[in-house]
């Protein structure tokens, strides 16, 4: 989100074909190109705390992430399947994502010093309600 009412806001539109972004303010919009992806964009999610980051769940194309305010998307590889339903930035970790695939949640810790690192182990989401953590 903007600092104050002058600066342009984003908005990440998940379509069939890929990915795009639609940025402006009050009643001037401007629609980005469409980035295509290997399958359809099922859920995004921008970092609260990092300005142009973002990461996008593709049900059957993994995980991505941008770094530019979505002019580019870079697949994800420490998320170790291609299956991803759901995810969600963390709320004041700005580079780590949880992901969900049914039945499981896992994180993937982003750093700049290590922007590969893998995710980790991911659980069971019953075993999360019980209180276990990952």
């Amino acid at each position: 989100m903007p600092d104050d009412k002058s600066q342009s806001r984003r908005i990440y539109v998940g379509l069939q074909e890929g990915v795009c972004t639609v940025s402006g303010q009050g009643d001037s919009w401007i629609s980005g190109d469409v980035t295509p992806l290997a399958h359809a964009s099922a859920r995004l999610s921008a970092s609260p705390v990092v300005g142009g980051l973002a990461y996008l769940a593709a049900y059957e194309a993994g995980v991505y992430r941008t770094d530019d305010g979505g002019q580019t998307w870079k697949r994800l590889d420490a998320y170790p399947s291609p299956y991803a339903h759901s995810i969600a930035a963390h709320p004041s970790d700005g580079g780590t994502v949880y992901v969900g695939a049914n039945p499981h949640l896992s994180i993937i810790p982003q750093t700049e010093e290590n922007p590969g690192r893998n995710a980790r182990d991911s659980q069971p989401c019953q075993n999360l309600i019980n209180g276990d953590s990952i």
